[in-house]
């Protein structure tokens, strides 16, 4: 599915928090996540799950394709909601 459609969503699993996402994303992957390595106001959760940019709400981030300039970029990227929208 990834390959044919570029992205893949799993909803309904029994994730308690971001150390189930990352053995999870492990466990599919077969390898660890790498940390992140780039610009930005980010937190690391645990090791290879950080949260998203903490920019504050007045701050405006334009649309951006996540990782494409650096030199080695990962294969994939995952992202997991531990609070839900509004």
């Amino acid at each position: 599915l990834i390959s044919a459609q570029g992205a893949l969503l799993l909803r309904g699993f029994p994730l308690n928090d971001a150390e189930d996402f990352a053995a999870i994303v492990k466990a599919v992957f077969g390898r660890e996540l790498v940390d992140y390595k780039g610009e930005g106001s980010r937190r690391r959760v645990v090791q290879g799950v950080y949260t998203s940019t903490e920019a504050p709400p007045e701050i405006k981030i334009p649309l951006h394709n996540e990782l494409s300039c650096t030199v080695h970029p990962v294969d994939y990227i995952c992202f997991y909601c531990d609070i839900a929208p509004n």
